[in-house]
């Protein structure tokens, strides 16, 4: 007979299987929480929690669009970024670095 507390364990390690992410060194993992962005992540082991967050992985030399209020859109998700150059609104843009503010791009 399966008890309650061997449930509870089993709900727990499938949970913890679905929350870890490994990002890589020239990576980051954009987390936005309900919706609103809660940050870069990474590199390294990084822990999402499943129904609340959603992620979007950015690699060096991605290119997105310069929205204004110092955004950027990248794969349908808009997120901050620092601009390292004088860059229009709605110009194409590239991630050059990652900075505690955002990506950095030029």
């Amino acid at each position: 007979m399966i008890n309650l507390e061997t449930i509870f364990l089993v709900l727990i390690m499938v949970l913890l299987a679905f929350s870890i992410r490994m990002v890589g060194e020239h990576q980051r993992i954009a987390l936005f929480r309900f919706g609103r962005f809660a940050g870069l992540k990474g590199p390294g082991v990084v822990m999402v929690v499943p129904f609340m967050d959603r992620e979007c992985k950015v690699t060096l030399g991605d290119h997105g669009e310069l929205l204004a209020g110092g955004m950027g859109k990248f794969r349908g998700f808009q997120m901050p970024v620092v601009v390292s150059t004088a860059i229009q609104i709605g110009a194409s843009i590239t991630v050059v670095g990652f900075t505690k503010e955002g990506l950095l791009v030029a």
